[in-house]
């Protein structure tokens, strides 16, 4: 599967669970892509508001980034978000913001769920 169809998100006991994206009326569900396709059981109720879609980018040690990830490049630190204006992925902090693919030395520190304190 191509790396940026793939999507993250939190199920109840706080675990990461990355996979396909499946989104009913009321819930939100994550399919383990390592999983057999017949394996239902492994369907994973995650909470909406931790969803979050791959990039299909990587860092610099070639860990898959994210959407709401935080990364550091050169002593300063980015929040990964999507630009529907220009339909581009961007890194920004409070002072600048650029396209994630000007990210080349760029690493993941963490993300915005689990260090809101590097925000």
């Amino acid at each position: 599967m191509d790396n940026r169809y793939l999507f993250r998100g939190k199920n109840k006991s706080g675990e990461w669970l990355i996979g396909s994206l499946i989104m009913t009326k009321d819930y939100v569900y994550i399919f383990p892509n390592n999983k057999n396709k017949e394996d239902m059981d492994s369907i994973q109720e995650v909470g909406i508001l931790t969803v979050n879609q791959s990039t299909g980018m990587r860092d610099c040690n070639g860990t898959l980034v994210y959407e709401c990830d935080i990364l550091k490049q050169e002593n300063k630190y980015f929040t990964v978000k999507w630009d529907s204006i220009n339909n581009k992925w961007i890194i920004h902090n409070d002072e600048e913001e650029t396209y994630l693919d000007n990210a080349y030395y760029a690493i993941i520190i963490g993300n915005a769920y689990d260090n809101p304190d590097l925000l």
